[in-house]
């Protein structure tokens, strides 16, 4: 099996590095594509083949074919790979709000997934969704599953309504914990502590909690524990925590991705009137 990876920006570059380095291989050969020679530059070092355009790439029936370019060069894109794609091959877009359904309009193709990744792929520890197309088989599904586990975790989904969930929660979340570690920053420079010093405490803090969640928190109830077991009564902790429910802290983040989950569906139904 071999894949064909079109677009190498941070995304598309970071998943195709994920590849080059999985153990065992996932791909016999790797042929990528891009607008941007010099993107194509680290790839090619690491054993990654570049081809000139898509016209030029070399696919049959068993090539997987991973769309990362941005959502306006994604019509382009489809239909030069009609002209070129084995309709047994397996084709797979990033590009967020481009529906199954406009997929498969532009590609003239069958087998599609549709996936929703976030940045965190870019060390490896990415938090990607997915959902597969009526005409992806289950030796393919395997193969997308493998594929996104190869820089994190991964979860198929049933619908496409779900991906747009996805899109607010982890898709858009990264951008809601760095905000969250910036107010954290700041808050620790207001209350004497340097920069450098907020920064590395806020940073650590972050990454210490996900970690010992994800370890010791396998359902919400054991998160909630979690939580408690910071909160001692009467103490810092409960006077900070009593101020977030003052101030509706939970609703305030219901609120935001609601926000990102209609925008979601309005960049989906601006591409179809495109």
């Amino acid at each position: 099996m071999n894949l064909f990876l079109v677009g190498v920006g941070n995304m598309g570059a970071a998943i195709g590095q994920a590849f080059l380095k999985a153990k065992p291989s996932l791909f016999k050969s790797m042929q990528i594509f891009d607008s941007s020679v010099e993107k194509c530059a680290a790839l090619a070092k690491k054993g990654a083949i570049v081809v000139d355009s898509i016209k030029k790439a070399k696919l049959d029936a068993k090539t997987v074919v991973l769309v990362a370019v941005k959502p306006q060069d994604i019509v382009n894109v489809l239909e030069e790979l009609e002209q070129k794609m084995p309709k047994e091959s397996l084709l797979i877009s990033i590009a967020a709000g481009i529906s199954l359904k406009q997929l498969k309009k532009f590609s003239g193709h069958q087998a599609i997934v549709r996936v929703m990744p976030n940045t965190p792929a870019l060390i490896g520890c990415g938090a990607s969704a997915w959902v597969a197309s009526s005409g992806v088989t289950i030796a393919q599904k395997h193969t997308v599953q493998a594929m996104l586990e190869a820089f994190g975790l991964a979860i198929e989904v049933s619908s496409e309504e779900a991906i747009d969930a996805v899109t607010a929660l982890s898709g858009s979340g990264p951008a809601y914990v760095f905000y969250f570690l910036e107010a954290l920053i700041f808050g620790g420079q207001k209350l004497g502590l340097s920069v450098e010093q907020s920064r590395l405490l806020a940073i650590q803090t972050v990454l210490g909690s996900a970690q010992l969640a994800k370890q010791r928190a396998l359902n919400l109830e054991e998160l909630q524990i979690l939580r408690a077991n910071v909160t001692s009564k009467g103490g810092t902790t409960e006077k900070a925590i009593n101020f977030f429910e003052e101030k509706n802290f939970k609703e305030i983040i219901e609120k935001a991705m609601e926000a990102a989950f209609k925008r979601a569906k309005e960049l989906s139904v601006a591409m179809k009137k495109n």
